[in-house]
This record gives structure tokens, sequence and C-alpha cells, in this order.
């Protein structure tokens, strides 16, 4: 992996080259991946080792934030600033804009509710629009949104942009049909300017089901030499994605790991064969764990505990024994008396040696038949 990271480091009016700000360079100029990342997705995993090797380089990566606060390692990173609609970015004084470090802004117009119905309806004129204004700033314009605009087309902005960002991130899960999906893409958007620079974007936790790192890292290499970069996204569910999973930082670590090279703590490919061996992880741990694909060789052929708590649900990853943990012999016998253990629950961990003895003969002969 550390080979392909050498080649890799680095995340995400007509592509004009008269901006005063330094233009996007050409995907055939350097084999360098850009990475776009918001200052808020940053902050979930900036205290990783792993984070600052891949995401440090300051040429190429790029974070998107208008007043949030940035990580101290990428302050003088370059900065995009985004807005979800033209009026906003009109209310915007010019002199935000005048700061080095700001390379462009970005217009995320969707089918969503902070983007007006009219500049939803009225697509192309409000790209336009916001793409003048950018680059009578000096600014380069980001096409975000994958609006319906030029006919019919959702890549219509990429006439007056610099960059376009390709949201496909519902299709990461199978690299093939996300290289499909984005070739077909890309196709559109050179109808519409054969120099524009597209991102692709990649999501910890879309809509549909859990993601791993490792699928994210067969997605990048299956489409690395198509694009000029990545949007690594760390949403959150909310207004702007209602449909987003709980937010789940440890998939980008566990993808950025995957592109340094380095393994994953405490799986360690020379142990000895591990047929028939127990494992104990905790939920927060998992995802990022079995990402790998030597983790689950070692650990597929033993017994897997993953711990729960009633919120959670088992990983799909590889076969598990759904499993909870207390911190005393009180707490775990008054929640199985009230029923409150999830109902797929086989197992359980504490250091509750005598709870055996505390319980009624037939609560013993009721635990000992379902575990």
């Amino acid at each position: 992996a550390a080979g392909i990271v050498a080649g890799m480091i680095a995340l995400a009016g007509c592509g004009n080259a008269t901006l005063s700000r330094e233009s996007a360079p050409s995907e055939t100029s350097t084999p360098a991946i850009h990475w776009v990342i918001a200052a808020s997705a940053l902050q979930k995993i900036s205290r990783d080792p792993v984070t600052a090797e891949v995401l440090q380089p300051a040429d190429t990566t790029i974070i998107i934030h208008n007043t949030e606060s940035v990580p101290a390692p990428w302050r003088s990173a370059k900065a995009l600033m985004s807005f979800p609609s033209y009026q906003s970015f009109l209310r915007t004084p010019a002199v935000r804009f005048r700061a080095a470090h700001i390379m462009g802004v970005g217009y995320d117009n969707e089918s969503w509710p902070l983007t007006p119905a009219e500049e939803q309806r009225q697509a192309a004129f409000f790209e336009q629009q916001f793409a003048n204004r950018a680059h009578a700033l000096g600014l380069q314009y980001w096409q975000l949104g994958n609006l319906a605009s030029i006919d019919g087309s959702h890549y219509g902005g990429a006439r007056w942009a610099q960059v376009i960002d390709v949201q496909i991130q519902h299709a990461e899960r199978s690299p093939a049909q996300y290289r499909q999906d984005l070739s077909l893409a890309i196709e559109q958007i050179r109808r519409f300017n054969p120099h524009a620079h597209v991102i692709a974007g990649l999501s910890t936790n879309p809509s549909g089901g859990p993601v791993t790192g490792n699928m994210l890292y067969q997605d990048i290499a299956a489409t690395r030499q198509m694009v000029w970069g990545y949007w690594l996204n760390i949403p959150r569910p909310g207004l702007a994605c209602p449909r987003c999973a709980p937010s789940n930082p440890s998939v980008a670590i566990a993808l950025l790991q995957r592109l340094h090279g380095t393994k994953v703590p405490s799986v360690s490919t020379t142990a000895a064969p591990a047929h028939g061996m127990l494992w104990i992880l905790a939920y927060a741990h998992f995802n990022q764990v079995v990402a790998s694909t030597a983790a689950r060789q070692i650990m597929g052929s033993g017994v897997v505990y993953e711990v729960l708590n009633n919120r959670q649900t088992p990983s799909s990853l590889i076969p598990v024994v759904p499993t909870a943990d207390f911190h005393s012999e009180a707490q775990l016998l008054e929640t199985y008396r009230q029923g409150q253990l999830a109902s797929d629950t086989r197992a359980v961990t504490t250091s509750a040696i005598r709870i055996h003895r505390l319980m009624s003969s037939k609560d013993r002969r009721t635990m000992t038949s379902k575990w």
C-alpha cells in the first residue's frame, strides 16, 4: 500500500487560466490526488497521527470552511468557502474572500431546504450568476451541487466551473458501480467543459447501509486516474443529510491508514493460527479493525464477541456474537430482570463473578439456556 500512497496522497465561466488565484493543476502534470474535506470533518479525525501524515501537504489538501475553526496543522492549507445559495454568497462581503489561502468558492445547490426553491428551479441561471461573481472576485468557481440544469444534465454547472464535485457516494459499496457512475458523469462533464477538474465524493456513512475503509480504498483504486481528487465526507444526520447514518469517523481513519500503508493496531499477521481463538472487540473500534482484510482473515476463523449497547447494531462485516458489557453485578442483574437486554444479545462481559450465585435458580436456568 505504501507504493500506492506515493502517487495518491492528497483528498478532496469556462476553465479560464486568467484568474488571479492559482488555477487548479492539470491531472497530467502531477500524480497527486487532491483531498477536499470540511473543517468540521477534519476536526473529527485530526488527532489520529495518520491524518496528519496523509492530509498534511498544504498544496494538495483543500479545507472547506466559512467560519468554522480549522485544526492548527492545517490553518495554512488552501481553503474553499461553500454556500448553499446564491443569496448567501451575495450577502458575504467581498473583504471576506481576500485572504491569500482562499482559492475559491463553491455553490452547493441541491434539492434540500438550504437552497431556495427558485434557485433549484433555475439552476443554470444561478450557477452562472454565482460563477460570474466568483470570477470577478478573482476566485475559482467550484460546482458542488448536482441539480439538473442544462439539457437535463446534473453536471451543466461544469460549463462555468474550474472544479466540479460528482456526488456518487451511493455507489461506493461496489467499486465497479462507483467507477461506472463516475465514468458516465465525466462523459457529461466533458461535453460542457473539457478543462474542469473532477472530484468524486466519498462518505463514511452514506444512506443505504454501512461502508468500510477498505471499500473506500477500493473505490479510489478503481478511479484514481479518472479524477483530480476526492471529497472525504464525514457527515452527521441533520438538515443537510437527513438520510445519513450516524457519523463514523473511524471509517475515514481506516481509509487513511490503508492509504498510508500502516497496519491496524493490535492485529498481527504473524500471530499463531487463529482457528478456535476467542476475540472480544468494542463497537467503537470494530469497523476500524475489521476493515483490514488481514484482520478479517485472522479473526474470522475464531469466535468474535462484539461489545454493544442496546442502541447499536452488530457488524455485518464478519460473523459476531452480540455482547453486552456491565460495570457491576448490580447493573447486570437489574438490566436482566427488567428485560432491558437487547433481544439479540448472546453473551455478557463483566467482572461480576458472583452474579450466578445471586440469581434465583429459575433465572439461572433461563440465562443458561439463552447463552
